[in-house]
């Protein structure tokens, strides 16, 4: 799902007045049964992940809920909508694959910076508030409390208004909802819904996967952004801005070329490395080798 329907498009999908004279278009059950399972793989790996590792460890629920608070007001609140307003503006207008290509790395080193700027700015402030210690265990939960947030309410969110497209567009009739908009909406419209409505189950699950993996990548971040206040060195917040970028530019760019598979094939191989990364540091910090 690396392409986004226009929210203001979706809404006049889903509210526009029905026709019952028209065709339906046909709906997949693998495509409704991926969606669905999707939307519980987004909202219960998190979850799951952070239960089990709240039970094993010292971390407290105020350090997840910090991250949860840095992720809404850094991203939902904030970069998402200048994300948006930006495409719109500049993203949009681009037609060559090399404008394509130079405007896919100015956005993903722009949100590298934002996004680990706010979490470094959550490690200064809000941990000695509470005069929470720069552990590895705060290091994890505060990745996973930014992790959730992006997993359960923004990625799931979207999925399901995907859903809900497919499955309204696919029980109404497309004449009287073309009726409804602009004559300059309508070529565009038809774009959005040939492609919503030609989505085979690999879509919702490739989404799946994602987040899964995408777990792994915030909870390295989270404590190479650490590393930063506990070292009082600048490269480690470096290391986690540089190893952002490669993986926003990378799987986007390998999608766009190549497909999901070869995408997701290296955003796997990313993932280790970020596991690694998590269960290296552990073992670094406890041999205080960082200090």
């Amino acid at each position: 799902m690396h392409r986004v329907c226009q929210p203001a498009m979706l809404l006049s999908i889903i509210l526009a007045p029905r026709n019952g004279n028209q065709n339906h278009a046909e709906m997949r059950t693998t495509t409704i049964l991926a969606y669905i399972a999707a939307i519980l793989v987004q909202v219960s790996f998190p979850l799951a992940l952070t239960l089990y590792f709240r039970n094993h460890s010292r971390a407290r629920w105020k350090v997840f809920g910090y991250g949860l608070i840095v992720f809404a007001v850094s991203q939902i609140f904030t970069w998402l909508p200048i994300n948006f307003f930006l495409d719109g503006v500049v993203g949009n207008q681009i037609t060559s694959h090399i404008g394509a290509f130079f405007w896919l790395v100015v956005m993903a080193l722009a949100t590298s910076l934002w996004t680990e700027g706010a979490r470094w700015l959550g490690y200064k402030y809000l941990f000695p508030r509470n005069k929470l210690g720069l552990t590895w265990e705060n290091g994890v939960m505060y990745g996973l409390g930014y992790a959730s947030m992006e997993s359960m309410l923004l990625f799931a969110g979207i999925t399901l208004i995907y859903f809900i497209v497919y499955l309204v567009h696919g029980l109404i009739s497309q004449g009287m909802l073309i009726q409804s908009l602009d004559p300059s909406q309508v070529a565009l419209f038809n774009e959005n819904m040939v492609e919503i409505m030609n989505t085979s189950w690999a879509r919702p699950a490739v989404v799946a996967l994602e987040r899964v993996l995408m777990v792994g990548h915030q909870l390295a971040w989270s404590l190479l952004v650490m590393m930063s206040h506990i070292a009082h060195r600048k490269r480690w917040f470096v290391f986690a801005v540089i190893y952002h970028l490669v993986i926003a530019v990378a799987v986007p760019g390998l999608a766009r070329l190549y497909g999901f598979v070869v995408a997701e094939t290296v955003n796997f191989l990313f993932a280790v490395v970020s596991v690694f990364l998590v269960i290296r540091l552990r073992s670094l910090l406890e041999e205080e080798l960082l200090y």
